[in-house]
């Protein structure tokens, strides 16, 4: 009695082992939500140029461009089919996205007001807001990308899968 209880554990162990997502389904999971993010990070690249050059012209439309590509990534994210509820990339990316949004609609907008300050009323105590504001900015996002690359580096732990590196 004991062994058929026994090889009933391990049958039904094993049926539910491999019942998980498979190798391919974990990836592409992955790269559909990591394209979602680096989409914005490339929106958000375009609006830091912008500022950067004072591009009065460029700069409402690069504002404008990554708050409708946060938006977005927010939309397409939320219909990506989930592979691991126990560690959920997809909400990690929609806490980032969330982060973003905010950080754009507060700390972007007086960044790019201080950033479009004519020299010659720009003071000392404006470039100390200015530097203290972007640096808060920064470490907020690279706080927020990173418990995103955490939870992603946990998958890939916990399914013995290595993702492709992105770079841009």
């Amino acid at each position: 009695m004991n062994r058929i209880l026994f090889f009933l554990l391990i049958v039904i162990s094993i049926f539910f082992n491999s019942c998980g997502p498979s190798e391919k389904e974990i990836i592409a999971y992955n790269d559909e939500v990591v394209a979602q993010q680096s989409l914005v990070i490339i929106a958000e690249n375009e609006l830091l140029n912008a500022i950067s050059k004072k591009d009065t012209s460029i700069l409402p439309i690069a504002f404008d461009d990554l708050l409708f590509q946060i938006d977005k990534s927010i939309s397409a994210t939320k219909v990506i089919v989930e592979v691991d509820d126990e560690m959920s990339l997809k909400n990690a990316a929609l806490n980032l996205f969330d982060i973003y949004k905010r950080v754009v609609k507060k700390d972007y907008v007086e960044i790019i007001e201080l950033s479009l300050t004519p020299e010659s009323e720009y003071t000392k105590a404006m470039d100390s807001v200015f530097i203290i504001k972007s640096q808060n900015l920064n470490n907020e996002l690279n706080d927020a990308n990173q418990k995103f690359f955490d939870t992603q580096k946990s998958l890939s732990e916990k399914h013995n899968i290595a993702f492709k590196i992105y770079t841009e």
